[in-house]
């Protein structure tokens, strides 16, 4: 079971898009963006930052501390400008001006790396955290940080933090699951990842490219029934109204990697490089601590508005994991020897 023919024609449309966005971001620079550092000749620095999610998520609130942090710092010599999801594109669209560097600043999950990078969509494996302390591990710890430069050296961005998107559960606006059977021949949005194919390819579900902005009227128009999506964020996008039934899986876990564009970073003096260090590593943890509040409330707003939340029995949860055998049985064919490396050294320590 492959990619539904919407992948090309997603393509196609999102590289239109890409081109037009781009243009229209790169004009923005010439408002007054200095490659050179801040304390050098006066200049003011326009930071162009976006998010993978909408305003009022967590997320986008640990922006906004981190723009008031680093305009503060600097003495106002550096500006960050927020961009949140779907403002300036896709979230494929803005990695690649971030990539690029008409973006300097994108906090999104490891998996839009994937065209530049595929190793870095490790920790988006299913089932691969058992909870929040082992991402948070992960990430704060040795293999965390060997992962963090890898990604700066094969793709040319630098990670400054690692924020969270949460946990994703099964979403979908058709029924209730409670096995794995279930979920068959559902249609579920997806990225192009290999991960995303493989996952929904081993619960025997339909993957369909759709911009995560795009979800909420594919789900109104059927183009597709169901989106794998934590509580935190499925509330802020409001798709729980068009997709009622929740099983809570856990499946698998959203890290929001806030990254700065290399080349753009080491054309700042390195107290302003500090300043931004600084100011990604203050927002961290608050964020953490806030989404893991935001997804509990979410839970139970959703609830309480006509939501359909079912719990998955530890035997069917099981059933559900072991059916990702095909994805761990070949790590490397599908995202890298890197990845593979950590894979073994993750799961020996754990």
């Amino acid at each position: 079971m492959g990619l539904s023919s919407k992948s090309a024609q997603t393509g196609r449309s999102r590289k239109i898009y890409s081109a037009v966005a781009v243009l229209a971001v790169a004009s923005l620079a010439l408002t007054g963006c200095s490659r050179g550092g801040s304390s050098s000749g006066g200049k003011t620095i326009t930071i162009r930052y976006a998010l993978g999610q909408v305003k009022g998520t967590p997320v986008a609130d640990a922006a906004v501390a981190f723009q008031k942090e680093v305009e503060s710092k600097s003495g106002g010599k550096i500006k960050v400008k927020v961009y949140y999801s779907g403002d300036i594109g896709s979230n494929e669209d803005v990695m690649e001006q971030a990539h690029d560097g008409t973006v300097q600043l994108f906090t999104v999950d490891p998996s839009f790396l994937e065209p530049y990078y595929p190793a870095a969509q490790f920790t988006t494996l299913p089932f691969l955290f058992k909870d929040t302390t082992a991402a948070y591990g992960y990430w704060d710890g040795p293999i965390g940080t060997e992962e963090k430069d890898a990604i700066l050296k094969n793709s040319g961005m630098r990670v400054l933090n690692a924020e969270e998107f949460g946990f994703h559960n099964l979403v979908n606006s058709k029924r209730p699951i409670h096995t794995i059977a279930d979920v068959a021949g559902l249609k579920f949005e997806a990225s192009d990842s290999p991960v995303d194919v493989k996952f929904f390819n081993a619960l025997k579900i339909h993957p369909v490219v759709t911009s995560l902005s795009e979800t909420y009227t594919a789900l109104q128009q059927g183009v597709i029934n169901g989106i794998d999506l934590g509580f935190g964020s499925l509330l802020a996008q409001k798709q729980y109204e068009v997709a009622k039934y929740i099983a809570v899986t856990n499946d698998s876990y959203s890290t929001g990697l806030t990254m700065a564009n290399e080349k753009f970073f080491q054309g700042l003096s390195s107290a302003d490089q500090k300043i931004l260090e600084a100011a990604a590593a203050d927002v961290e943890g608050t964020e953490r601590t806030a989404q893991q509040a935001a997804d509990a409330s979410a839970e139970t707003y959703i609830k309480a508005h006509g939501g359909v939340v079912t719990d998955i029995s530890d035997t069917e949860l099981q059933k559900f994991k072991d059916a990702m055998a095909p994805i761990y049985d070949d790590v490397s064919g599908l995202i890298g020897a890197d990845a593979a490396k950590w894979y073994g050294e993750y799961t020996a320590g754990n």
